[in-house]
């Protein structure tokens, strides 16, 4: 079996616990400041509860911090087209059962729920899984760098029930999932791609349709979605062509055919435009100058004009002075 996921399912993934639900959702405020950086799953109905990887992976850190992680570890899931996502697991009841450089299989136990740090034999936050998952990224590992990368796994991933498993998934006595509740892989109506506002530094398309599928990949042989791409804008990742269609990529896993009756809107580069301009101004300036000095040669040409017509205006009248004693001359001889 490939130990790389493919990239068109990197949005999938599996419910790391069996019972209970979310306590507390990832938070930013609204200077866009991270207050809650993880996704905190409890349990109520059973204790000793297994922790079950949300993605396939490799182990790449396990460790135990007595300040404010306990028993933690990350395993890493890499995709087909090179990026990956780091997924730490802390404050476990001990150890991991799953060592550093351990291949894990999406849905595998790799813990048991708890409250690490313990003080006085109690756990220091309360029994919960914090859930750190990142965005796909290229970094090398470590902690603070996983840190950075992470998002509100619910933005990106559709979590789904292992077949065989029995749930009891609350929403009761604090565990609650309220708008955060896991889509089973079969229902995707709440996570499709969201229409965004005009942004001229984006390619983006206009959907002018209702009635557009959405599919998995390029192609009409891909996979499709019960939900149709809502009308308005979104921004192209990708496009590839396949059965005669455009397909724009407008976010991970979500493929829609593009028509020409839609709107495209090219990315406007401004650095490149403002050196466009830049050289069309001295281009201009250059021209400008050359044109001053045409003028001020032809200015010059037609002062010497001016000069050479009243000389010849000078001589004429000479001319025709003499012209006229003589003739006066032989009138009189």
């Amino acid at each position: 079996m490939s130990k790389v996921v493919d990239a068109k399912r990197k949005h999938l993934a599996v419910l790391p616990i069996q019972d209970g639900g979310i306590t507390a959702e990832f938070y930013v405020d609204a200077n866009g400041d991270i207050i809650h950086n993880g996704s905190d799953w409890g349990w109520k109905y059973k204790p000793n509860d297994s922790i079950f990887a949300i993605q396939s992976g490799f182990v790449i850190s396990k460790f135990y911090n007595a300040i404010d992680i306990g028993h933690a570890v990350v395993i890493r899931t890499t995709y087909s087209d090179g990026t990956h996502r780091d997924h730490g697991y802390i404050h476990l009841k001990e150890a991991a059962v799953v060592n550093k450089g351990d291949y894990v299989e999406a849905g595998q136990k790799i813990g048991v729920r708890g409250g690490s740090p313990y003080i006085n034999g109690k756990p220091k936050y309360g029994e919960h899984l914090h859930l750190y998952t990142t965005r796909p990224h290229k970094r090398p590992y470590s902690w603070s760098n996983m840190k950075k990368e992470v998002i509100d796994p619910f933005t990106e991933l559709i979590f789904h029930k292992m077949p065989g498993r029995t749930y009891h998934l609350s929403t009761k006595d604090g565990h609650n999932f309220g708008k955060t509740a896991p889509i089973w892989k079969e229902e995707k109506k709440s996570v499709i791609p969201e229409p965004v506002k005009r942004d001229e530094s984006r390619n983006q398309i206009e959907i002018k349709s209702d009635t557009r599928n959405l599919r998995e990949g390029p192609g009409l042989s891909a996979k499709k979605y019960s939900q149709y791409c809502k009308r308005g804008i979104y921004n192209v990742n990708k496009t590839a062509v396949a059965d005669n269609y455009i397909w724009a990529n407008i976010a991970d896993g979500y493929w829609v055919a593009v028509m020409e009756t839609d709107g495209n809107y090219p990315a406007v580069d401004y650095k490149i435009l403002y050196q466009n301009l830049k050289d069309d101004l001295t281009i201009y300036l250059t021209q400008k100058d050359q044109l001053i000095k045409q003028r001020d040669k032809a200015y010059e040409e037609i002062e010497d004009l001016k000069s050479t017509i009243k000389i010849y205006t000078t001589q004429k009248e000479v001319l025709i002075d003499r012209l006229e004693k003589a003739l006066s001359e032989i009138k009189g001889v």
